[in-house]
């Protein structure tokens, strides 16, 4: 792990035959954890790049305490400074267009020396991908402060592969990283999600932004921490209804009863288990979005039995469940009209034509 900024002098001069590329490192309260994550930006091999931090608490003097500390003219911090929320900042950093390639780090995490000039370099070989995402090393916090390293990663697989998503793909999950992805930008993409989301799904929803494929990363060159204290949703009933959402989204989009079945069986044989959370989530997708009834219709009886089990142990969560479709409207609608999904399904329909 890094050692903490005190002093860095800044005799490095940036190449001009490199890019820009602009970081955004975001914080809220956690100083310590900021200053390991700058240090993890200013030891990049890669030399230009410009790092603003947001500071997601304008009360909080210690980041411009650090930014003080940092003989490095490339760090700045973003003004205004004013409480946004997780969700926003990060639509902040993605929406950037001041230069060609934008990545984001958040305070709790850390980045390998390489990691933005070997996703440069990814970026470079593959000139169809919108992005390029590194593997992730998990960190788990300790009550004493200190941090163990679970030898945990996201993928078990080697060198850079170009991934071309599939509508199975998108059904509730994600390959995008916030903090391991470097985004090659233009003026024409539009890669900002709805300010109302939990940061829990930022990821999701914004992937559905993508207009062509990513490049997966092998090495992990990102160091992920799992910390005591996070801004994710502590309700389990607030992730399922977006993971109702995101699967339901691309049922509704589906025009017709035949696609709609095909797709719903599909989901089902990929259910690694009929009383699984997933199953749980597919079941209720089908109960409470009309698009994706087949969900429901094409339950297994087990799967059934253990809805009927947990609605009854979870009633004010049924309840938040039943309310999704009227008070995520805009959300869902977001995530049918986004070029991600609409281009899935046309893939998948000209190949069963």
């Amino acid at each position: 792990m890094l050692d903490l900024v005190s002093k860095v002098s800044t005799s490095i001069v940036p190449s001009s035959r490199q890019p820009m590329i602009q970081v955004y490192l975001i914080t809220y309260r956690r100083s310590l954890l900021l200053r390991r994550a700058l240090a993890s930006v200013l030891a990049q091999s890669y030399k230009n790049f410009l790092v603003k931090i947001i500071n997601d608490d304008p009360d909080d003097t210690s980041v411009l305490e650090t930014v003080s500390q940092v003989d490095d003219q490339r760090v700045s911090l973003f003004i205004p400074m004013r409480r946004r929320g997780a969700t926003a900042n990060f639509n902040i950093a993605f929406t950037d267009r001041t230069a060609p390639f934008v990545s984001v780090l958040e305070d709790d995490n850390w980045w390998e020396p390489e990691f933005l000039e070997l996703m440069y370099q990814t970026l470079m070989r593959f000139p169809e991908a919108r992005a390029a995402i590194c593997n992730e090393l998990i960190w788990k916090e300790t009550r004493d402060g200190s941090w163990l390293n679970t030898g945990r990663t996201l993928w078990n697989h080697d060198g850079a592969r170009l991934h071309n998503y599939g509508l199975e793909q998108i059904a509730g999950s994600a390959k995008i990283c916030n903090s391991s992805m470097l985004l090659r930008t233009d003026a024409t993409f539009d890669f900002e999600t709805p300010g109302t989301i939990p940061v829990d799904v930022s990821e999701h929803f914004r992937e559905r932004l993508l207009d062509g494929p990513v490049v997966l990363f092998g090495k992990p060159l990102v160091n992920y921490a799992e910390t005591i204290e996070t801004a994710r949703s502590a309700t389990g009933s607030k992730w399922g209804i977006f993971q109702c959402l995101l699967i339901g989204s691309i049922f509704v989009v589906l025009n017709n009863r035949r696609e709609r079945n095909a797709f719903a069986k599909r989901l089902w044989d990929l259910c690694c288990s009929n009383t699984s959370p997933r199953a749980m989530t597919l079941v209720m997708t089908g109960l409470y979005i009309g698009d994706a009834r087949p969900l429901f219709t094409l339950a297994p009886v087990s799967a059934w039995i253990r809805f009927i089990l947990w609605m009854l142990r979870h009633p004010l969560q049924l309840l938040a469940m039943s309310q999704m479709t009227n008070n995520y409207d805009k959300e869902l609608k977001f995530l049918v009209q986004a070029p991600l999904t609409r281009r899935l399904v046309e893939e998948a329909r000209k190949t069963s034509a």
